[in-house]
């Protein structure tokens, strides 16, 4: 075809394009759609992007700009600015002769039912100028757009009007492309469909007035060459009339050093793949010359600049303008599903596919999804990835290798860790390539730069984007070899686990070891290390705090894991006990305390048939018995079971072993519910001890849940002040966690914490402006332990007694205090039913209730009486007359007797209960005081005549925890003691 033909074409297909844009830039999808399904978008993106070589036939540009007007009038746009179909066909007529009207068809020029203007020929220099670009001393009109354009701008493809974000992408471009005097190249590098060739674009837009000359390169096939011998004749370096010599640009080049037509120039070669490719087409010369690139080997020749994804917030903005009808929720769903890949959001959004059937098979068949074009680009979007895998395939074998084993992890960044670790696993199919970091250090080389992977030094890890991985997925599926890549990854993992799940030091190691495990389903794998590892797996879940997930996987693996068993006849495996042990530790922790008691049965009675086998692990789980006696109100069966569990793991694991703290820890739960608090403090203190000397860190969030038990201990002995100052430290404590120590705000362990802290500094004398605070605090306190843990759980039950405790001390919130009680202690019956705490918070609520009452004082106080008298009753029966919950509650009917004018009853009761405190907490307990003012202020009413209302001070019921924090994480035990701090810092369990 003659050069001036091909200038024809492409002249009519920028003004197609033009077209287009003037209609709003309306998607391909919708422009097939107003065409009634005639226009396909495969044959529109061609033709658009200047794939034929021809003017399109005329049917085509009849349904084209007949859609195109369509759009134009859905949009509100003024359909007169793109012509009728009669001015295009004028336009295509003179096309197809191989002349063609400079104007926009229909632009001002031409009535209807006038002739246009004779078309000449082109001659060579208007060929030229219908490149794009403007002739030598003369400058075109500014862009459609409205940006002004540079004297000489050579076919910079359209901006799109939907362009989102990615602003500081281009301050950096700005920053780097500064104006001076010195060579500036940059290299926009990343993964296909990342947004390179756009951005390009958008700078060059963005910034064409700063420039005289903007000239684009693109540099697929010889279509670089060719648009620099364009750019020579353009500037006057060539007269057109002979080919510029293949790499002498020399000409050229001198007319861009002399400065004196184009003082600033912008080369920008789209599609570069490596610097050898283009290098002679770069002047040497100060200029700003912009890479668009897959490949990292631009560093050595300028600055690199690694284009990333969308952030989530650009992803939304983009779909919200994309699809409009689209919910937020919709958006991030679409968004996460592709990785945030602009390429891919634009695929989707023209694909008027619905999300998750869209998502769905971009995971199960991305090849046939993908095999076709989204708008403005230059092929399908499956076949760049194919392309670029197969010669990795062909060319880079090890690269191959690796990236297939990569794409079998999930969609977290693999750590280095893993990799490394697979040299010592001669399973492993790709054990010979791990063992050479030569090798390896090749192939994260090779897939580098073909834009397939991202390289962290940070935390050392390799990211493969989710499309990438699906793509790899779906070949590796086709060569039988996706089993055996995931396979590897089961071994992988199982090697790289830290195999410290209830060590808070090791969860950030967890974290993605778990997300990589359940998208390669290691759940399913029957080799024994990786049973072990998604063991352990549950029990960080467990531990950090996720228990649904924890169960959920637990479920999943006991299923496979028992069919298994079945099958093979492998009922001897010990993953498949020791997960029994893990969904014991998840449900316990969840506060599912039958289904949890009844597999705690049934494993331990497994266990027990081969003691010999299981004798360190039978003392572990046997440690839970305490908090099981406690769970159903028997306090003094679990502290001396405690005490027992105690002994057997000293004797086992000794003084200064994790799985020792937990059962201490247990040990001073039911001595705090006892009423024991000597005891109780001295246990504290040895455990804060010997915590401290294990991990050898105060900030270790398990020396700071010590100092918790501690603290709770100083303030059932009664020194309110020191309890206050200890749990103050904690919770700054727990504030200041470094990153790799940090728990989530709402995890059992500070939800806990914070209850105490709570109820410390209630009970030390707040002023009327702190008590506001504290009431503030313990509601956020009580919706978060409700959302965290559920409305029945322990943890929301005791967060909304303690609200109730506050609220009840203020005038006119009363009620609210009586509403919250109302539904604490429905809900102690529905979840603990004939628990202690369901009797102790009915006679609080006793108590609060009479307050708020409009009725004669005397009446209410007797209505009280009655309730308050009968779980006193129920109390004694089930813990004791001497209980702390028994005596809090024998006071109160004491206070009620004396308020209802039974005063020697209520004296009777009064001092009872001021011995029974004594005896058991000591003559200067603040509870014992506080009860003894009472019993005093009864004796004297008769003849004082005191208001009693005021002056008899009711005890608040506080619920203490029933299972201690540590007890809650089930240890699966080893068969060797642990080693402190000094040897192993952060080694807790087997």
């Amino acid at each position: 075809m003659e050069r001036g033909q091909d200038s024809v074409a492409q002249r009519f297909v920028d003004d197609l394009n033009q077209l287009r844009q003037r209609a709003g830039q309306p998607s391909y999808s919708t422009l097939e759609r107003l065409s009634g399904h005639r226009l396909k978008r495969a044959t529109m993106s061609d033709v658009l992007n200047g794939n034929r070589v021809k003017v399109p036939d005329w049917r085509f540009i009849h349904e084209f700009v007949t859609a195109c007007r369509s759009a134009a009038a859905e949009n509100r746009l003024d359909v007169d600015r793109l012509g009728t179909v009669a001015d295009w066909k004028r336009h295509w007529d003179g096309a197809v002769s191989g002349v063609i009207d400079a104007r926009f068809p229909g632009h001002g020029s031409q009535q209807s039912g006038e002739i246009g203007p004779i078309l000449e020929p082109l001659e060579p220099q208007e060929k030229a100028q219908d490149h794009g670009a403007a002739a030598p001393g003369s400058r075109p009109a500014d862009s459609a757009d409205g940006t002004a354009r540079p004297s000489l701008w050579g076919r910079v493809p359209s901006r799109l009007p939907d362009f989102v974000g990615r602003e500081g992408w281009l301050a950096a471009l700005r920053r780097t492309l500064a104006p001076d005097d010195r060579i500036g190249l940059v290299a926009i590098q990343g993964m296909p469909g990342v947004g390179k060739t756009q951005l390009a674009v958008e700078y060059a837009s963005r910034y064409a007035h700063e420039y005289d000359l903007v000239w684009w390169v693109p540099c697929d096939v010889d279509a670089a060459r060719s648009s620099m011998a364009d750019l020579a004749v353009q500037a006057g370096a060539a007269d057109g009339t002979r080919e510029t010599t293949d790499g002498d640009y020399t000409e050229l080049f001198d007319v861009l050093r002399r400065h004196q037509r184009f003082g600033r120039w912008l080369l920008i070669f789209d599609g570069a793949d490596e610097p050898e490719d283009v290098s002679e087409l770069i002047p040497p010369l100060p200029g700003d010359v912009l890479i668009t690139t897959r490949s990292t080997r631009w560093e050595a020749a300028g600055e690199l600049l690694e284009l990333d994804v969308f952030d989530r917030k650009e992803s939304t903005e983009f779909l919200r303008r994309r699809m409009p009808k689209a919910s937020q929720v919709v958006a991030h769903r679409l968004a996460d599903g592709v990785g945030d890949l602009p390429l891919l959001l634009e695929h989707a959004a023209e694909s008027c596919t619905a999300v998750d059937t869209y998502l769905a098979r971009l995971e199960s068949d991305p090849l046939t999804l993908l095999a076709d074009h989204p708008a403005d680009y230059h092929s399908t979007i499956g076949e760049v990835w194919q392309t670029a895998i197969d010669r990795l395939r062909t060319d880079a074998p090890d690269a191959f290798d690796l990236l297939c084993c990569l794409a079998s992890f999930g969609t977290e960044p693999v750590p280095r860790d893993a990799l490394e670790r697979g040299r010592f696993l001669p399973d492993v199919s790709i054990h010979s390539l791990l063992r050479n970091s030569i090798r390896v250090a090749g192939a994260i080389g090779k897939l580098r730069r073909a834009g397939l992977l991202r390289v962290s030094l940070g935390p050392r890890s390799l990211a493969v984007h989710r499309v990438t991985r699906y793509v790899v997925r779906a070949l590796a599926a086709r060569s039988d070899s996706s089993d055996r890549s995931r396979h590897d990854v089961h071994l992988l993992l199982a090697a790289a686990d830290p195999r410290t799940p209830e060590d808070p030091t090791s969860w950030q190691s967890y974290e993605p070891l778990h997300g990589h495990a359940v998208a390669s389903g290691a759940v399913a794998c029957q080799q024994e290390p990786v049973r072990e590892f998604v063991v352990n797996l549950i029990r960080y879940l467990t531990a950090a705090g996720d228990t649904r997930s924890a169960i959920a996987l637990a479920d999943k693996a006991i299923t496979l894991w028992e069919e298994d068993a079945v099958e093979n006849g492998a009922t001897s495996s010990g993953s498949r006990v020791m997960m029994r042990v893990a969904k014991v530790g998840a449900l316990f922790a969840q506060g599912s305390w039958p289904e949890a008691f009844k597999l705690h049965e049934e494993t331990l009675a497994e266990m027990r048939a081969d003691r010999d086998r299981w004798s360190a692990n039978i003392i572990g789980l046997e440690g839970m018995t305490g908090a099981r006696h406690r769970i159903a109100g028997n306090f003094a069966a679990a502290l001396a079971a405690d005490r027992d569990a105690v002994r057997a793991h000293v004797s086992e694991f000794g003084n200064d072993d994790p799985r020792t703290f937990s059962v201490v820890h247990s040990l001073i739960t039911s001595l705090a519910l006892s009423g024991a608090a000597v005891e109780a403090s001295t246990a504290a203190r040895e455990l804060h001890r010997n915590c401290l000397a294990f991990y050898g860190d105060t900030s270790h969030p398990a020396v700071l849940a010590a100092s918790g038990v501690l603290g709770r201990c100083q303030w059932l002995a009664g020194d309110y002040g020191a309890a206050a100052g200890t749990m103050a430290e904690v919770h700054r404590g727990y504030a200041a966690l470094p990153d790799d120590h940090r728990l989530d705000e709402n995890h059992p362990w500070r939800l806990s914490h914070e209850i105490d802290y709570a109820i410390t500094r209630r009970d030390n004398d707040p002023t009327a402006a702190d008590l506001r605070v504290l009431a503030d605090d313990a509601h956020e306190l009580r919706r978060r332990c409700w959302r965290a843990r559920g409305a029945d759980h322990p943890l929301t039950l005791a967060a909304t007694v303690v609200l109730a405790s506050l609220l009840r001390r203020f005038e006119g919130r009363k009620e609210e205090a009586v509403r919250l009680l109302e539904e604490a202690e429905r809900r102690y019956r529905s979840a603990l039913p004939d628990h202690p705490y369901v009797y102790a918070c009915a006679a609080y609520l006793a108590v609060v209730r009479s307050q708020t009452s409009n009725g004669s004082p005397h009446q209410v106080a007797a209505q009280s009486v009655r309730v308050i008298q009968d779980m006193t009753g129920r109390l004694a029966d089930s813990v004791g007359a001497a209980h702390p919950l028994s005596l809090t509650a024998r006071s109160a009917l004491a206070n009620a007797l004396a308020r209802a004018g039974d005063f020697g009853a209520a004296v009777k009761h009064g001092q009872e209960v001021v011995t029974g405190f004594r005896d058991l907490l000591g003559p200067d307990h603040p509870l014992a005081l506080a009860v003894e003012a009472n019993a005093e202020v009864s004796q004297s009413a008769p003849s004082s005549g005191s208001r009693l209302q005021a002056t008899l001070a009711d005890i608040d019921f506080t619920p203490l925890p029933l299972c201690s924090l540590l007890s809650s994480l089930i240890h699966v035990p080893g068969h060797t003691r642990r080693r402190r701090a000094g040897q192993r810092a952060g080694a807790v369990s087997g």
